[in-house]
């Protein structure tokens, strides 16, 4: 029972980083030396390494990528829903708006390669052993 619950903890925490990560990702300014395309890059080579490095802490690969691909939905909402704008969203319409704005652009594929990220470590653990 103690081994699940803090598997279950570190998986949470992988959760809570990814969540932290795209809240602060979005949440800051562009900087002026970049342009968007390399923005959106950087934002999806570190869900990536997060998903490797999950992983690696974890041990569970698959629950490491739809724990990160959650933490990435649930902290671009809380980004958008603390965006300070003229109409004030509910939770559930910054859903909705992070799906439709950010879901091909960033979202999508920042939760693939967090995935992709977490399968290398595990293929490549595997491979070692």
């Amino acid at each position: 029972m103690h081994q699940r619950v803090v598997a279950a903890s570190k998986v949470a925490a992988v959760a809570l980083l990814a969540g932290v990560s795209i809240f602060w990702w979005l949440s800051a300014p562009l900087p002026e030396n970049q342009t968007i395309q390399q923005w959106r890059t950087g934002g999806i080579l570190w869900a990536a390494a997060l998903g490797g490095i999950g992983a690696a802490w974890t041990g569970r690969w698959i629950r490491t990528g739809a724990a990160i691909a959650l933490g990435l939905a649930a902290g671009a909402t809380w980004a958008v829903f603390r965006f300070p704008n003229d109409i004030h969203p509910g939770l559930l319409e910054s859903a909705f708006t992070v799906l439709a704005e950010l879901g091909l652009d960033c979202l999508a594929p920042a939760m693939a390669a967090g995935l992709a990220g977490a399968f290398l470590v595990h293929v490549t653990s595997r491979a070692r052993s």
